[in-house]
């Protein structure tokens, strides 16, 4: 692993921010992110104030301003309580039929007035108080302003991926929090798939993974969390592929598990799969979607069976392909019937066939661009939203930087890593109403990795489809987003936690991952609220309240897997922190004028581009009594291993491959470190 002078790992960056970075006063920065539409400034003129009346237009507003009065409790024990007399409340709140459902006005003098067009937009326009919310001593303080908002595109999504590998519902829980956060009203969850069956069927028990799934209560819990900070959660059951968890659990229903798809020949297949959709729409009520899959399909077993070719013949279908069209149509029928809007995946040719076409109802996510190109969807008459390869998606082998998404996608761009896809050579397309949004999709993550890698990303994403035009710099962008990143921690926290002794790491990098060191790591969690306190583990499991209580810094001197929740009073979680620390014998500290590549696969080594020499200084566990030495080579040259004197630095001014040994007691090669560099001419 390498450690970049310049870049930090973001989720420990935010940690160690102090607080008093957000006392400053008397300034007349807008500090919103996404950043709004419209703003007009006071000059230097606040509002502030020791208490906060609220009143609401509606009951349905309430929920809203709750959730803002167990945020403001967070930074400020100041009095937060509703009045019955409009004129005598510093905060109102009104859902007004004059704006539409995604547009919402602040208005920020001598009080703060908020009109909005539904419960969504008066969500994102509570989430901008919050955001421009300053504390000093006993009062709140904002700056004075009048801002007019509401977002480009209407799709804003996240995709997480709980059905590859098991994440705890807390971890869903802190995204709807980061969601919220950066105005993000949708979470897409991947709940089936081929190793895990995640939702609770009443109809069928027995699909769901043993130990890896969720309670009915847990979903409904996360889908009125969700609810109450403007965030809904949409279900995705990924058929008729992607199934082999069902095929596993019920063969004499679905199929053999060799199938690679559930057997569409049965009538009683069908009938099964749309009691789950019901069950299905039921849970997760608030959404307006259902996510049926129908991408990566593999045939090949299934063609051969006998019952499928009599299948094609007494419907008179062309080839196997087209069940999966009459599925599609089928279930779109029944999802319709239920209220609900159909998605899916990119995943047929034009309009599918003369007698089986698709209907363009269903909205479509262009996500590989070789089932079909965005344009062609666009032709032949589909909305869609923009799910891009490169760069909305992370997956363990390939990620992008927040950097390259604000600064080198759009909502009309396609690229793909992969070049057999034709986005591997961009697409960018005009402007277009029927491309309503795009999704974030986060695949095959572990549950540890999910928070650190989405919360650096998550913010350029929504900023970008937020606004049609960058309205300010990448630096800028950064340099906000790491003042409002610290609120954000202490929100999802309910806590401020500090961790020191961690090797800064890049952040697409394989190992920042996990959170490297070579000496020991402290951890600091200071719970905020009265009577709450914190609990941990350190073998990955979660921790309950009776679980070993961290009272004042937890020192680990090895490779952890730590897990802590803190509880408030009451004994309720109120928040999730999990990670994994990695203990290495030897690292890499570079100094210098460099860049980082923006195409980058995580699997490969990790890789700088210079153009002026470069220095770089080996770390190593003090108590290692091996000796350290390097290499360098370049290309069909060797190089020769050389002993690293301690404190040295090497400097590099060439494209080459720099590999850190340091040997074990016995004098053997036992770990390395390796660094590829390229000299731009």
């Amino acid at each position: 692993m390498v450690m970049i002078k310049k870049k930090l790992y973001v989720l420990v960056a935010l940690f160690c921010i102090p607080f008093s970075a957000f006392l400053q006063t008397g300034t007349t920065t807008i500090n919103i992110i996404p950043t709004p539409t419209q703003v007009v400034t006071g000059g230097n003129q606040m509002f502030s104030t020791g208490s906060i009346r609220y009143w609401v237009s509606e009951d349905s507003l309430l929920p809203l301003v709750q959730v803002l009065k167990q945020d403001v409790r967070l930074f400020s024990a100041i009095n937060f309580n509703s009045v019955a007399d409009k004129q005598t409340a510093n905060l109102q709140v009104n859902k007004v039929n004059t704006l539409n459902p995604n547009e919402y006005v602040v208005d920020i003098k001598k009080d703060i007035i908020i009109n909005a067009g539904s419960c969504q937009s008066a969500a994102w326009a509570l989430t901008s108080v919050l955001q421009l919310m300053q504390v000093q001593k006993n009062r709140l303080r904002w700056p004075q302003a009048r801002i007019h908002d509401q977002p480009a595109s209407t799709y804003r999504g996240v995709l997480l991926d709980v059905a590859r590998r098991w994440h705890e519902a807390a971890t869903i829980r802190s995204l709807i929090d980061i969601c919220r956060f950066y105005k993000i009203p949708y979470i897409q969850l991947h709940l089936t798939d081929d190793q895990l069956f995640t939702f609770p069927s009443m109809a069928f028990p027995a699909l769901a993974t043993p130990g890896k799934h969720y309670t009915r209560e847990e979903l409904f819990e996360l889908v009125q969390y969700g609810q109450e900070r403007g965030v809904t959660l949409i279900p995705e059951m990924d058929l008729p592929g992607h199934s082999t968890a069902m095929r596993r659990a019920m063969p004499e229903l679905f199929g053999r598990e060799d199938l690679r798809v559930i057997d569409i020949n049965k009538p009683e297949v069908y009938a099964a799969v749309k009691t789950l959709i019901k069950e299905m729409a039921a849970v997760f009520y608030t959404s307006p979607y259902i996510h049926i899959g129908a991408d990566e399909c593999n045939f090949e077993i299934f063609d051969k069976l006998p019952e499928t070719q009599n299948n094609l013949r007494k419907k008179g279908y062309a080839e196997t392909h087209d069940l999966l069209l009459e599925y599609i149509i089928e279930m779109n029928k029944y999802v319709k019937s239920l209220g609900k809007t159909t998605l899916m995946w990119e995943s047929f040719n034009g309009k599918g066939k003369t007698y089986l076409t698709i209907p363009d109802d269903i909205l479509i996510f262009a996500w590989e661009t070789l089932y079909q190109r965005p344009d062609s969807l666009l032709d032949n008459g589909y909305t869609i939203m923009n799910a891009a390869w490169k760069p909305l998606y992370i997956t363990p082998g390939y990620r992008w930087s927040a950097k390259y998404i604000y600064e080198d996608w759009n909502l009309s761009k396609w690229q793909n890593w992969w070049d057999a896809a034709p986005s591997y050579h961009t697409i960018q397309l005009p402007s277009n109403p029927k491309i309503i949004g795009a999704q974030y999709c986060s695949w095959e993550m572990e549950d540890h990795m999910e928070i650190p890698e989405l919360i650096s990303r998550i913010p350029a994403f929504s900023e970008k489809t937020w606004n049609s035009e960058i309205k300010r710099d990448y630096k800028n962008f950064e340099e906000n987003n790491v003042l409002l990143g610290k609120k954000l921690h202490r929100i999802m926290y309910g806590a401020d936690i500090s961790i020191a002794g961690l090797i800064p790491t890049v952040e697409h990098e394989i190992e920042s991952l996990e959170t490297n060191f070579t000496d020991e790591v402290q951890i600091k969690c200071s719970p905020v609220l009265k009577g709450s306190f914190v609990t941990y583990t350190t073998d990955g499991t979660m921790p309950e309240v009776n679980a070993a209580r961290l009272k004042n810094a937890l020192t680990i001197d090895s490779s952890t897997h730590l897990q802590i929740v803190i509880f408030n009073a009451a004994n309720q979680r109120i928040g999730f922190y999990n990670n994994k620390f990695r203990k290495v014998p030897v690292d890499l500290k570079i100094t210098g004028n460099y860049i980082l590549p923006a195409n980058v696969n995580v699997m490969n080594h990790p890789s700088i581009i210079i153009k002026d020499p470069v220095k770089v200084e080996t770390l190593f566990n003090k108590n290692n009594k091996g000796m350290v030495r390097y290499k360098i080579s370049e290309k069909d040259k060797p190089g020769g291993l050389e002993v690293y004197k301690e404190d040295a630095k090497i400097v590099i001014d060439k494209t080459c491959a720099l590999e850190v040994f340091i040997e074990d007691e016995n004098g053997k090669l036992a770990e390395r470190s390796l660094l590829y560099i390229k000299r731009m001419e």
